[in-house]
C-alpha cells in the first residue's frame, strides 16, 4: 500500500472511531436514537479500516473503501450526527443532558423546568426537533412528592395566562383551546382527563404556534413547551 494511501485510510478509521464514540456518548446521556445510527456506521466504518490496515496492500481496494465511506458517511453525519435527534424516555440523571442538548436546537422557555426536584419517580422525557415549517415539541413529565406539586400548583396559578381542562380541549396532535395551542402527548389526556392546564404563555398564532404548558393531576406532573 502506498504510504498517502496508508495515511488516508489512518485518518477516515482514526475518524470514524471518534463519530461512532461521541455519539454513543450522547445517546447514552440523552436517549437521543437516531445517534445509534451514527455509532452502527462509523463503528463499522473503522472496524473496516482497521481491518484493510492490517491485511490488504492494493491501493485501489482503499481508495474504492474510502471512497464509498465518504459518499456515504458525509450524509449520514450530517443528518444524523449534526442534525437534532428526537428523544423519547430517560431516568432523572440524564435530565441536565437532554435539557443541555434540546437547548442547542430548541429555544428554552423562562417557563420551562431547570431542575428536578427529589424523590420524583416515572420520569419522562419527549424531544421532537422542529422540521422545515413543522412545530417541534419538549416535554418531561413525573410522579412528585405532594409538598412539590403544592408549591408548583401556586405558582403556575399565580404565572397563567390562562387557565383550563382536557374537557375543553380539542383532541388532536397539539391540543388546543380557543386560540392557544399547546403540545401534550395523547395517552396522557387519556390517562388524566382530571389533569389542570396552566398555559404560562402562548404567540395566540395557529399557523406557527409557540406555548408553555404546565399540566397538574394528582402527583403528576407535565412541563410542555411547543
Amino acid at each position: 500500500m502506498a504510504k498517502g494511501n496508508r495515511v488516508f485510510l489512518i485518518f477516515l478509521t482514526l475518524l470514524a472511531i471518534i463519530i461512532a464514540a461521541v455519539c454513543l456518548l450522547i445517546f447514552i446521556f440523552t436517549l437521543g436514537y437516531t445517534k445509534l445510527v451514527c455509532v452502527v456506521f462509523f463503528g463499522l466504518m473503522g472496524a473496516v479500516g482497521i481491518q484493510l490496515l492490517k491485511k490488504t496492500k492494493k491501493n485501489w481496494i482503499v481508495n474504492l473503501v474510502g471512497g464509498l465511506g465518504i459518499m456515504v458517511g458525509a450524509p449520514v453525519f450530517f443528518f444524523c450526527g449534526l442534525g437534532a435527534s428526537p428523544i423519547s424516555g430517560g431516568a432523572p440523571w440524564q435530565f441536565k443532558t437532554q435539557r443541555m442538548y434540546t437547548d442547542w436546537y430548541f429555544t428554552n422557555s423562562e417557563f420551562f423546568i431547570s431542575e428536578l426536584p427529589d424523590g420524583i419517580s416515572d420520569y419522562y422525557f419527549d424531544f421532537m426537533p422542529s422540521i422545515l415549517q413543522g412545530n417541534g415539541h419538549k416535554a418531561v413529565s413525573f410522579m412528585a412528592p405532594a409538598d412539590y406539586v403544592d408549591s408548583l400548583t401556586a405558582e403556575v396559578t399565580d404565572k397563567a395566562v390562562e387557565i383550563h381542562t382536557f374537557d375543553e380541549c380539542s383532541n388532536s396532535l397539539f391540543a388546543s383551546v380557543g386560540d392557544v395551542d399547546f403540545y401534550c402527548p395523547l395517552d396522557v389526556r387519556t390517562e388524566h382527563p382530571g389533569a389542570v392546564i396552566y398555559i404560562l404563555d402562548t404567540n395566540r398564532y395557529p399557523h406557527i404556534p409557540h406555548s408553555t404548558a404546565v399540566i397538574i393531576d394528582g402527583d403528576f406532573v407535565l412541563f410542555s413547551q411547543l
